[in-house]
């Protein structure tokens, strides 16, 4: 008998051991969730690309495009992240745009002060063999190019301009949209549109082109074999961002909104153009991104992120995010999505960010399941984090710090 009871004596005192140092390894941060493995597999130095916020990629040729600030262009492989080359291009290369079928990434350029070949406002297309990197052809287009999309069927690619200002930023025109041979990189025609374009999507199957015309409230509708414009239709106010989902054949439009005003989502027939619906979603509404396997789309906004219905529109869940997310795209395959944002909030106590340091010490990658729209995890990654693309071949994200002056490449499947 007393041999039992030094036993249960001896069970509970290692007990009470154990749940000492499992307190104190969680004090410590050494808890299961603090012990995984980072998904950040590296990080691209591009210090001598200047400040990335754009990237795209193509699965076909392995290869991530990214371009920012600077008159730079990086292209790295997806594999191994690898940086391939580094090229000077134009002016300020903002907007990226890929053609897989032809090979080809396109790359809008507007010029600024200092532009080693673009005059201030100056647009032009550069077009690029996307796995070498190479030039392929420079085109002009119209001043202050702002936006890009390709469409693989047609072959052609869509370039918005929004035209000439004053100094007080008052628009002298309307804006217009140069549709590009995606083979050779020839200019096949110029269509104007509303005032101040400044997204452009394709819808493939019903062969539209989606332009949003921020200052005049409204989306042109393009013919994407001819580049006419087939109708415009009004939406909400400062239309920003734009994005297609195929398998249901609509097109949703981000219109900010503005305190008091809330954001709204325009929900367009993507054959006719037709608003199908308007869905209030929240304030200052950001970029836009579906997930057509789950039919679900994401909308960033204030410290938030929306998933939202593709077939009804509807708002079916919203995750908190700390500061303010910014870009966000969709691996399918791994049924995830991913929120760049920066800020010194949530993200900084998860991550013993010291506080007084500037907001963009706090940048991360929002890891958010596509089914469910549950946060999965949130990502350290550079400073100011801005551009996203996803490789779903290879199973990386590769994410453009802009201050950080590199590309963070995650593992998707972690």
């Amino acid at each position: 008998m007393r041999m039992r009871i030094q036993k249960r004596g001896a069970r509970v005192r290692w007990a009470v051991m154990a749940l000492v140092v499992l307190g104190v390894l969680m004090c410590a941060g050494w808890w299961v969730a603090g012990a995984e493995t980072s998904p950040v597999l590296g990080t691209i130095d591009l210090s001598d690309a200047g400040s990335p916020t754009s990237v795209v990629v193509d699965q076909r040729a392995g290869r991530a495009i990214v371009t920012g600030f600077d008159p730079t262009i990086g292209v790295i492989d997806t594999h191994d992240g690898r940086l391939v080359r580094v090229l000077r291009v134009g002016g300020r290369n903002n907007r990226l745009a890929v053609d897989a079928r032809a090979g080809h990434t396109f790359v809008v350029s507007m010029g600024s002060q200092g532009s080693p070949t673009l005059a201030p406002g100056a647009g032009q297309v550069t077009t690029l063999d996307t796995r070498s990197g190479t030039i392929v052809r420079t085109v002009t287009v119209g001043l202050q190019a702002s936006a890009v999309a390709a469409d693989e069927r047609t072959g052609h690619v869509f370039v918005a301009s929004i035209g000439a200002t004053t100094r007080t930023g008052a628009l002298r025109n309307l804006g217009r949209v140069s549709m590009v041979d995606a083979g050779s990189g020839a200019l096949l025609g110029v269509a104007t549109v509303g005032f101040q374009p400044v997204a452009v999507a394709v819808a493939e199957r019903t062969g539209r082109a989606f332009v949003l015309n921020e200052r005049g409230n409204s989306v042109s509708v393009l013919d994407t074999r001819t580049g006419a414009v087939i109708r415009t239709v009004p939406v909400g106010n400062s239309p920003l961002a734009v994005a297609v989902d195929e398998t249901t054949g609509r097109v949703f439009v981000t219109n900010p909104g503005g305190w008091p005003a809330p954001g709204t989502v325009s929900v367009l027939d993507a054959r006719t153009g037709t608003v199908l619906r308007t869905v209030t979603v929240g304030l200052s509404l950001d970029a836009v991104a579906v997930d057509e396997r789950s039919g679900h789309v994401f909308v960033t906004g204030d410290r938030s992120v929306h998933m939202l219905d593709a077939m009804s529109g509807s708002v079916l869940q919203t995750v908190s995010m700390g500061g303010s997310p910014f870009a966000v795209t969709v691996d399918s395959a791994a049924s995830r999505a991913f929120v760049t944002g920066t800020d010194g909030g949530i993200f900084a106590a998860i991550h013993h960010v010291a506080p007084g340091q500037p907001p963009e010490w706090a940048g991360y990658v929002a890891v958010i399941n596509t089914n469910s729209g549950a946060l999965v995890r949130t990502v350290r990654v550079g400073r100011d984090p801005r551009g996203v693309a996803a490789d779903e071949r290879t199973g990386r994200v590769f994410v453009a710090n802009a201050w950080g002056a590199s590309v963070s490449m995650i593992d998707a499947r972690r």
